[in-house]
């Protein structure tokens, strides 16, 4: 029973460094389709208003979406595999 409160403490490690590389790969897609919106857009005049979504963006956003379901999965068999080793660890 001592061991599960070092597991606890290996876990939340784990956790907070997948989140920061997930976080950080997340932050980086989303600031490149930005700069590549706000590049698009730079045409317009300042007076116009925002253009409602069409079919091209509504495809960027649903494969931005994909793109990030994807990285998402692969975080999460990463985690799954570090918790499978640290649990091997354990066992005597």
């Amino acid at each position: 029973m001592n061991n599960r409160g070092n597991g606890f403490g290996w876990g939340f490690l784990a956790g907070a460094l997948f989140g920061g590389i997930a976080g950080s790969l997340v932050t980086l897609l989303v600031k490149d389709r930005l700069s590549e919106a706000t590049r698009r857009d730079s045409g317009r005049l300042k007076g116009d208003r925002a253009a409602p979504l069409n079919g091209s963006d509504d495809n960027l956003m649903e494969s931005m979406r994909l793109e990030l379901e994807a990285k998402i999965a692969q975080i999460n068999e990463a985690v799954d595999d570090l918790q499978n080793r640290l649990s091997n660890e354990d066992q005597p």
